[in-house]
């Protein structure tokens, strides 16, 4: 029986050396972001693995209580761990899956701006063709009005003929531009959404490494309030202070112009040269321009950003108060 609890022991050490390997693993997967599709493939077989090894720790426990009738209960450190793993590896297959779409769409705009441009390389070669062609049946046209004395019947078949092929051409040189123009307009459409989208996938590699940097230092051993508090003010500084140091500028600008503005209403009527009047009027023009910048500052540049920053402030507070709680 101590044979078979040691035995049961040892299987349990064993999960746990395997749960270290697969934080190691875990952490080498996070950190690689060149292989997109290769790591979500290592996550779903990791997870697999997991669960697996959960199954047997059942199964070890189960045989444990029945052979032995002792009551192992598995180490509930050990469930929890491997339950934050297998949530880990959920939400690094999701994270890989996303950039893996959004290179795939890359790819398929970049395959239809190539498709375009071949398509364009074409279109020009059949209209540099089709304009040989014209000036060919041309010369043959001004050829034959020279012979039409010697056999005026068939000068004027060929005549009629020669404008009817001239006449096709020109509707299928037409087509063709017009099908020129409609694959060049498709191909700025494409160019457009292919920048948009790098953009966006610049945009979300941004967003997950702030995430992650700020994920590792509140999840970290060495916790502290005072990271917290130190991270919360660089977010206020980096977001608010060229928002205040922007509204101040304009209001400093808006008070020098209404002073000036005010020295030279103030002054006699009789001492208003038409240069003092001129400049009145502009005062005026630029004063109210500059209250005009700092309403359009507030409300389309100011607001959204102060919102968004004090969104993140308050997402750092609420998990400082956890920690404190």
């Amino acid at each position: 029986m101590e044979e078979l609890v040691k035995g049961l022991r040892e299987r349990i050490e064993e999960l746990e050396r395997n749960e270290e390997e697969m934080k190691l693993f875990i952490s080498k997967l996070t950190s690689d972001n060149l292989s997109l599709v290769t790591d979500a493939a290592h996550a779903a077989a990791l997870r697999k693995q997991l669960e697996s090894l959960l199954a047997d720790k059942n199964l070890i426990k189960l045989k444990a209580y029945t052979s032995s009738g002792m009551d192992l209960e598995a180490d509930s450190i050990l469930e929890k761990k491997n339950q934050e793993l297998l949530e880990h590896i959920q939400k690094i297959t999701a994270e890989r899956d996303s950039y893996a779409q959004d290179a795939s769409e890359k790819k398929f705009f970049e395959e239809e701006i190539q498709k375009k441009n071949n398509e364009i390389i074409s279109l020009t070669q059949q209209l540099s063709v089709s304009k040989h062609n014209v000036e060919i049946l041309q010369v043959q046209l001004k050829s034959q009005s020279f012979d039409s004395a010697e056999n005026p019947i068939e000068t004027e078949t060929q005549i009629n003929h020669l404008n009817e092929e001239i006449l096709q051409l020109r509707d299928l040189l037409q087509k063709k531009a017009q099908e020129l123009g409609a694959a060049q307009a498709q191909n700025k459409e494409l160019t457009l959404k292919n920048s948009k989208l790098q953009d966006q996938i610049h945009q979300n590699e941004l967003m997950l490494s702030v995430l992650s940097s700020e994920n590792k230092m509140l999840s970290g051993e060495n916790y502290d309030k005072s990271i917290v508090e130190n991270h919360a003010q660089h977010l206020a500084n980096k977001y608010l202070n060229d928002l205040y140091g922007k509204v101040d500028n304009l209001e400093k600008k808006a008070s020098s112009l209404t002073t000036k503005l005010l020295t030279l209403s103030n002054m006699p009527i009789s001492s208003h040269k038409q240069e003092d009047l001129d400049e009145i009027n502009d005062l005026k023009e630029q004063l109210a321009e500059a209250e005009e910048k700092i309403q359009d500052f507030e409300e389309n540049d100011y607001a959204p950003k102060y919102a968004a920053a004090m969104t993140r402030i308050k997402e750092l507070e609420r998990r400082l108060q956890q920690y404190e709680n």
